[in-house]
């Protein structure tokens, strides 16, 4: 309260009072809504989250996806088709190598899927899977998940890469497919900054295919060249090694910062005792050649002894307990939900392509409140940019449906250069429409070149997070506007009815429209799924194939098996993904200094 001026008599008594009555005036200022704003602004340091506020930045966007239309109720029908034949798939790459090799691993050891889930915070949590369909359809037949389980998932708090190798089938063999989704993962932890875990159970490279997978400068060697490199920018990798680390495999323990051995089981060797035999007709074991004791004990090659699978989940626990990653970069804002359903986005992937309201729809159902507000809103013809909020945390949003004008190009370019400068996550939704029967004087052409041209180095030079979703293709030059493979996103995932599409003498919609139907059937000849991945049997021919049908460009299904895309997801999970993603993202370190890797022998 402000002290009153009667009973002042002299000139002293006013001037004191009136000091008094300034510094209670300034106390109460500061302690204002306002002023605290301007505290937090001052002192806070930047970052994605949007803060909580009763005045909401960005207009909501109305309901612009209407679900009782005929032609959305005939897509509701096909849709449905692809969400089985999602189920189906993902059901049957969980098998592994099939019941019996499950079975018969069960007995020794913990299986992959198991060991990912014993070490995570909590099980039951929705991980990001990277991968899951990656090796179906492969010349030499299927390889369930490429022989790589993998997962992003919290441990200690921490988003973690956890890598398991999938012992179920042909003992955890590298393939060709392998060593693609290998540098893949090492490539994705180095740009999100991630503690990687690797439960290693591999024989090395599977021999008849061997030719396939270390001479190229992407092969086998590059796992090795990317893993040391992960220790010299100071991110955390560890290994457990729970089976048979031969030849090839047993890089893996070496290379990784820390390394836990599982006695009995865990056995660390260039050559095994078959080898050993044959080149020098002595016997020896397995334990005794390279086992626990021996790698702990003499050689050094492993930093933790355990006595079985469960104490090396503990170690590997505590060992990630240890990396220095602040609780600050790990709280996550909470954002309104979006106004609309998201189930809602299900039906979109039985159309071919999506209109401008439909995009709009789907933006509607990912973001918070469903607020989003457009950048350049009139400018441009079949591109929207704009930004929005999903789950708290700031985004840019680039969808577009149709091929570029050379202003979508302009306007893309300008959008991406802003979020650049202030450090936002970019999410592209693509969608290329089929019928581009709409042909371009040679002006018009030209300037649509330049305007591609022009957002497409600006997208190469982009920093930020770049998360892709294909939700209805992404064909041509469209790939190199909208964050194509080659662009390098840090996450890119595709509803079912998304596909990459570059041929451009075969393309026309009803090529690609053939192909999506084929494909969403495929394959479908080996659904009982038994492992059957033979190689090939001769090395002139290529060799008799496995029983899986071969899969070719022109489908979700492809793209995922070849590790274009990261994983095929059903579209009313886009937003859960994304908010994933973002977590992900946002918990990266910025690294000041280069060390030099930690040099294990």
């Amino acid at each position: 309260m402000v002290t009153p001026l009667e009973g002042i008599t002299t000139a002293a008594d006013a001037e004191q009072t009136l000091i008094m009555n300034r510094s209670k005036c300034l106390l109460a200022l500061r302690s204002s809504s306002l002023c605290k704003a301007w505290n937090n602004f001052r002192t806070g340091s930047p970052c994605y989250s949007v803060a909580a506020s009763t005045m909401k930045p960005f207009p909501m966007l109305p309901d612009s996806l209407d679900t009782q239309l005929p032609e959305m109720k005939a897509a509701a029908e096909v849709a449905q088709k692809h969400l089985a034949k999602l189920a189906q798939l993902r059901e049957q790459v969980l098998m592994g190598g099939g019941e019996k090799a499950q079975a018969s691993y069960a007995r020794k050891k913990i299986l992959p899927y198991d060991r990912i889930n014993r070490i995570l915070d909590d099980p039951s949590e929705d991980v990001i899977r990277i991968g899951t369909f990656t090796g179906l359809g492969m010349p030499y037949g299927d390889v369930p998940s490429a022989g790589l389980v993998c997962c992003i998932g919290k441990v200690h708090n921490r988003y973690c890469m956890i890598v398991s190798s999938e012992g179920t089938f042909k003992g955890g063999t590298t393939f060709p497919i392998s060593v693609t989704k290998h540098i893949s993962i090492l490539n994705q932890v180095e740009k999100c900054g991630l503690p990687f875990i690797f439960f290693i159970d591999s024989g090395g490279a599977f021999l008849p295919l061997q030719a396939a997978i270390f001479p190229d400068k992407m092969g086998g060697g590059k796992v090795f060249n990317l893993e040391s490199v992960l220790g010299s920018k100071g991110i955390p990798s560890m290994a457990v090694i729970c089976g048979s680390c031969t030849a090839g495999g047993a890089y893996g323990p070496t290379l990784c910062q820390e390394s836990v051995i599982v006695n009995q089981t865990g056995t660390v060797f260039l050559g095994g005792p078959p080898l050993v035999k044959a080149a020098l007709g002595y016997d020896i074991g397995p334990q005794e050649l390279g086992g626990a004791d021996l790698h702990s004990r003499v050689s050094g090659v492993t930093d933790y002894f355990a006595v079985d699978e469960e104490d090396s989940f503990a170690m590997i626990r505590d060992a990630v307990a240890t990396t220095n990653y602040s609780k600050d970069v790990l709280d996550c804002p909470v954002g309104d939900e979006p106004l609309y359903p998201a189930s809602d986005l299900d039906c979109l992937c039985g159309l071919t392509s999506l209109t401008k309201d439909q995009v709009l729809g789907v933006i509607s159902r990912i973001t918070d409140g469903s607020r989003f507000r457009q950048f350049k809103a009139k400018y441009g013809r079949n591109l929207i940019t704009g930004y929005a909020a999903v789950q708290g945390r700031l985004v840019g949003i680039v969808a577009n449906f149709g091929s570029l004008t050379c202003e979508d190009g302009l306007k893309g370019s300008h959008f991406l250069q802003i979020c650049q400068l202030r450090d936002l996550p970019v999410v592209f939704l693509q969608n290329s429409a089929l019928d581009r029967s709409c042909k371009l004087d040679a002006a018009d052409a030209t300037a649509a070149l330049r305007g591609r041209a022009t957002m497409a180095t600006t997208l190469a030079c982009l920093t930020p997070p770049k998360i892709v979703f294909n939700m209805a293709g992404c064909c041509l030059d469209d790939s190199l506007t909208m964050c194509g493979p080659s662009f390098d996103p840090w996450f890119s995932f595709s509803w079912p009815s998304g596909f990459l599409h570059y041929d451009h003498n075969n393309f026309s919609p009803d090529v690609v429209l053939e192909e999506i139907t084929r494909h969403s059937d495929a394959p479908s000849n080996n659904s009982s799924h038994k492992g059957t991945a033979e190689g090939p049997k001769s090395s002139s021919e290529g060799g008799k194939k496995g029983k899986s049908s071969v899969l070719k460009p022109g489908s979700c299904w492809y793209d995922a098996a070849h590790m274009l895309t990261d994983e095929v997801i059903a579209p009313s999970l886009t937003r859960k993904v994304l908010a994933k993603c973002l977590d992900v993202c946002t918990q990266k370190l910025k690294f000041e200094s280069v060390a030099p890797p930690v040099y294990r022998l």
